[in-house]
This record gives C-alpha cells, sequence and structure tokens, in this order.
C-alpha cells in the first residue's frame, strides 16, 4: 500500500511544478530610438549626481515605453577624473559588439566612464508570484583591464540588495567577448531580505579607456503562481500523504 501511494505522489508533484513562469516585465531597450554620437555630462565629475537627459544625445533616461522598463542613470565618483564630461560613448545604442546584440536591435552600453556610472531600472512587483526570476544578458569587450576596473548587477528595493556579478580586472579579461547571462530566482531575492513588491535590477560600470565597454541587454522578469489544475494536483498530493501517515500510524 505505502509503495502505491508513493508512487502516485510522485508523478502529481512533479505535475504541479511544472508550470512554466509568465514574462511580466522586461527590457531589451529597443526603446527609445538609439541616438549617435556621445554623451556628455554637465554635472560635478566630483560628485556623485544623476545624469540629465539631453537633447540629441545618447538616451540615458527613459520612462517605461510599452513594454520595456523604464530606467534612471547615476554618476558616481570613484576616480576624482572628469567622469562623463569630456564626451562618452554610454546609453541606448543600436551599435552593439561583434556579434550583434543578445536579442533585437539595440542595448545599453557604458564605456570609459572614468568613474561609475550605475543604471537602475523600474522597480517590478513580485509579491503576487509564488516562484519566479530574473535574468540579464552582458557583455565586456575584450582588452587590458586594471584592477580598479569593475562590472556589477544585482538587485535592489531601494534598501537591501542581492549581488549577481561583481566582477574585477581578472573576470573581465577571463571571459570578455562573449553574451553572459546574470541570473536569480524568486526565493533567493526573498532570503536576502528583498521587498518583492518593489524589485529593480541595477548595473554598473566602472572603467578609463575607451576600450573598456560593457553591454546589457536582454533583460527579463518572470514569475508564477499555481494553476487552479496545479493547485487542485498539490491538494490531491496532500490528500495522499495524509493517508500515507494514517497508514504508518496503525502499523
Amino acid at each position: 500500500m505505502t509503495h502505491r501511494i508513493i508512487a502516485f505522489i510522485l508523478p502529481v508533484l512533479a505535475a504541479a511544478s511544472a508550470a512554466p513562469g509568465a514574462l511580466i516585465a522586461r527590457t531589451g531597450f529597443e526603446e527609445p530610438v538609439a541616438v549617435g554620437g556621445s554623451y556628455i555630462d554637465t554635472g560635478d565629475p566630483l560628485t556623485d549626481h544623476a545624469l540629465e537627459t539631453h537633447a540629441d544625445e545618447p538616451v540615458v533616461n527613459s520612462p517605461a515605453l510599452d513594454p520595456e522598463l523604464g530606467f534612471t542613470s547615476r554618476y558616481l565618483n570613484t576616480r576624482d577624473s572628469v567622469g562623463l564630461t569630456d564626451g562618452d560613448e554610454v546609453g541606448v545604442t543600436s551599435s552593439g559588439p561583434g556579434g550583434g546584440f543578445a536579442e533585437g536591435d539595440q542595448g545599453f552600453v557604458i564605456s570609459d566612464t572614468d568613474g561609475t556610472m550605475e543604471v537602475t531600472l523600474d522597480p517590478v512587483d513580485f509579491s503576487g508570484f509564488v516562484t519566479g526570476g530574473v535574468t540579464c544578458r552582458f557583455y565586456a569587450a575584450s582588452t587590458g583591464y586594471e584592477s580598479d576596473d569593475r562590472l556589477r548587477i544585482d538587485l535592489t528595493d531601494g534598501t537591501a540588495s542581492l549581488v549577481l556579478v561583481d566582477w574585477g580586472e581578472a573576470e573581465l579579461e577571463a571571459r570578455g567577448d562573449a553574451w553572459q547571462t546574470a541570473t536569480t530566482g524568486l526565493s533567493a531575492v526573498r532570503d536576502a531580505g528583498l521587498d518583492d513588491s518593489a524589485v529593480s535590477l541595477r548595473f554598473a560600470f566602472d572603467s578609463n579607456a575607451g576600450s573598456e565597454l560593457a553591454y546589457f541587454d536582454d533583460i527579463r522578469f518572470t514569475g508564477a503562481v499555481p494553476e487552479p489544475a496545479s493547485a487542485g494536483l498539490c491538494l490531491t498530493a496532500a490528500t495522499a500523504l495524509l493517508a500515507l501517515r494514517r497508514c504508518r500510524q496503525r502499523r
């Protein structure tokens, strides 16, 4: 009897957990339309500050444009240098690496920042989902990096954070010229203490040469809730487990 119940439960649980996560939010930076040229920061490079949107320059801030998430950019002084005031290749771009973008025709590029440029996506609400996750594709050009160069991707609720990628000189040189994937599950987000109703992906790059550049693309947030059929299967499995327990207690 016990073996029959177990043989029944296992496929039921497998079927209940097999429902794929649905796409709930994304961006591939296909919107807004890319603008060529260099972005010139008019702020003080010796202080941390939000980057402003400038006409006829690459886009560094954007509201949500369906189906793309919105994003904002900041400059962080880490080098006491000129920052982005000298004009640099940053922002939404249609000029990708040699093999093209991870998906679509546009992405986001950061290069020669002489400090750190940090981009934060609009927050996503995971609170109604049982399972889910986040993925971000990124690409670092293969070149010579220095000890103070860094690429970082994390999730934040504005207070707590969960680091997905933190690359320095060694990782940038060893794994350049290929699209990589940063990913994590919703359970890790919750375990890190993030408010799951307001989860933002944030990426940053710190470099001081035009050949040192990073691209970001195809960022996806997925989530799943039990379908009625899956919930019914779980209830059936729970009933079978209770029957198994009672069977063992009678022995």
